[in-house]
């Protein structure tokens, strides 16, 4: 039994994409402009190039879309965390940062916002009472 020949294009175009990755990461660090857009994977590049309307678009230009996580993923269909994760960290690298709203470090975590907090009865339990004097 031998590999079939779906599986060897399979593997071989594999393999072409990461040495042609690897071939891009070398060129982006050769340009004096850092962090440039070659640092980004071409597919979030893609995505970054489609919601700024220009291929050539720099970290101040992500900025000004005034996305917030939740923004990115709804308004790119693909986009996932490690998309964020590799986008926070160009933009770091360039000296920038997104704004995070309340309840994105959840988001990170993969927790929804509501995790850790109390039952209402437990806050404030008076006004749990009256709600049950008006019903009952």
């Amino acid at each position: 039994m031998g590999i079939s020949a779906p599986r060897v294009r399979q593997i071989v175009e594999r393999e072409q994409a990461r040495q042609q990755r690897a071939a891009e990461l070398v060129q982006a660090a050769a340009l004096p402009e850092q962090p440039n857009i070659l640092h980004l994977p071409p597919r979030l590049r893609a995505m970054m190039a489609r919601a700024c309307d220009k291929q050539d678009f720099k970290p101040q230009d992500i900025l000004d879309l005034h996305y917030t996580p939740a923004m990115f993923m709804t308004r790119l269909p693909g986009f996932c965390r490690r998309d964020w994760r590799d986008l926070d960290a160009w933009l770091r690298a360039a000296g920038l940062s997104l704004e995070r709203p309340l309840g994105t470090a959840s988001w990170q975590r993969g927790r929804s916002c509501l995790d850790g907090l109390e039952d209402t009865k437990q806050r404030n339990p008076e006004s749990a009472g009256s709600f049950r004097r008006h019903i009952g």
